[in-house]
């Protein structure tokens, strides 16, 4: 029963009880056959950076002058057209969007760049804030293969952007590390 609960307390439990996490993962597939939660651990390619070192990307916002929606669409390719005068040379740029169907609980997100279009379907009954990870993780896999120096990312998300500038992540962390370690194994990032 303890490790059942184990899975449901958090990281942070899971930290302080060494025994408890490598029992935890031992059972992980164990989990997932009786669909009791799954602990939301870190990814792999994470690696929580000293404190002296700078962070993985550089964020930014423009703020519109009312919510989008309420903006014209006019007003908001003006937005948009603004945005994309701001960046700077030798740079690839993506947009990023996740959306989730209260209704049939269907959910997606995609990366669009010049020249390429990434899509997922994403599990049933995400939330809008993770299907806007997955979108932005999607981007910055697919700028791996990319020759750029910089990538800049656009999204509309602002929770999405809060989470990921986040010192100790505490939801969805397995989705914002792999975002941030992804961010870290490329030479420059962006976000906006």
């Amino acid at each position: 029963m303890r490790l059942r609960l184990a899975g449901t307390q958090g990281a942070e439990s899971l930290r302080r009880n060494p025994w408890l996490l490598q029992c935890t993962l031992a059972t992980h597939n164990l989990a997932r056959m009786e669909n009791w939660p799954q602990a939301d651990l870190p990814a792999p390619t994470f690696r929580a950076p000293p404190p002296w070192e700078p962070p993985a990307a550089e964020f930014s916002a423009t703020e519109l002058p009312a919510s989008k929606a309420l903006c014209a669409v006019e007003e908001m390719r003006q937005h948009a057209f603004m945005a994309m005068e701001v960046t700077e040379p030798d740079s690839v740029v993506y947009y990023t969007d996740g959306s989730a169907d209260a209704d049939s609980g269907r959910t997606g997100a995609a990366a669009i760049t010049r020249g390429a279009e990434v899509c997922e379907r994403t599990p049933d009954h995400y939330s809008t804030l993770q299907t806007e990870l997955v979108a932005i993780l999607l981007a910055l896999e697919h700028a791996q293969h990319r020759r750029e120096r910089t990538v800049v990312l656009h999204t509309d998300s602002r929770r999405g952007l809060q989470a990921l500038q986040q010192p100790y992540p505490s939801d969805n962390v397995g989705l914002v590390t792999a975002i941030l370690g992804s961010s870290r194994a490329s030479p420059r990032r962006g976000g906006g």
